[in-house]
């Protein structure tokens, strides 16, 4: 009776520590999941002030673009059809002239006199103060932009390679996971895993027959041989 009791007392136990640990594990995952979204959600409102900012970049861009400045074409300046020193000349000015800069554009103002527009180069322009501040404000305004924008594209790619870390630890369990994030690899893990651990290989050699499909992957001193996608051996 005594035995039964023990015995009775430790499956008890031991079902216990089991499903405490099963608990534990849920939890370390959950914990895990919860903060991937905590950083996805703080990605996304960064986005969204990277945009705000665009946007009132953008806003003081037009400004600047809708003020038209007082300048002098020096004699024989060339206007142009386009801001490239290959385009077309539509005309050549005679003697000096005051003209209105409406735009710049790859150092080329785009101008307007007595009707006629185009762009003219910045060398054919008497600089001021006020078009030396011009440029530089439009300059820093759209470096800013091209500079959010590029940070913007960097966010995106960032949260689907989040979504995607989140749907392989699923797949495979933080463990695993992340015993391939720190690039241990084993006879019979898949091309995935092997992706996960290595990234590309610099070199993929293909060979397909009636026994299947036989691929080589190379990692500069490491070879992975795969047999219909999983690995069957390697060489180091």
């Amino acid at each position: 009776m005594k035995k039964f009791i023990i015995i009775s007392v430790l499956i008890c136990f031991t079902s216990t520590v089991i499903v405490k640990s099963q608990n534990l594990s849920a939890l370390k995952l959950k914990k895990e999941t919860i903060q991937n979204q905590i950083k996805t959600l703080n990605d996304s409102l960064n986005i969204v002030d990277k945009n705000i900012s665009i946007l009132n970049s953008k806003n003081v861009l037009s400004q600047i673009q809708n003020v038209k400045i007082n300048a002098i074409i020096k004699n024989g300046g060339k206007i142009k059809d386009a801001p490239n020193p290959l385009a077309k000349d539509i005309f050549i000015v005679n003697g000096e002239k005051n003209v209105f800069i409406l735009d710049y554009v790859d150092e080329y103002f785009k101008i307007c006199y007595d009707e006629n527009c185009g762009y003219a180069s910045t060398l054919w322009i008497e600089s001021t103060p006020e078009i030396a501040n011009y440029i530089e404000n439009k300059k820093f305004i759209e470096n800013e932009i091209r500079l959010e924008n590029a940070s913007r594209i960097a966010k995106q790619n960032e949260l689907q390679d989040n979504k995607k870390e989140e749907l392989l630890i699923k797949k495979y369990g933080l463990n695993t996971y992340n015993s391939l994030r720190e690039g241990h690899y084993w006879i019979g893990m898949t091309t995935e895993m092997a992706l996960i651990a290595f990234g590309q290989p610099t070199e993929i050699n293909e060979t397909v027959g009636s026994w299947g499909n036989h691929q080589q992957w190379v990692y500069n001193s490491t070879y992975l041989y795969f047999e219909n996608g999983k690995l069957a051996s390697y060489q180091r």
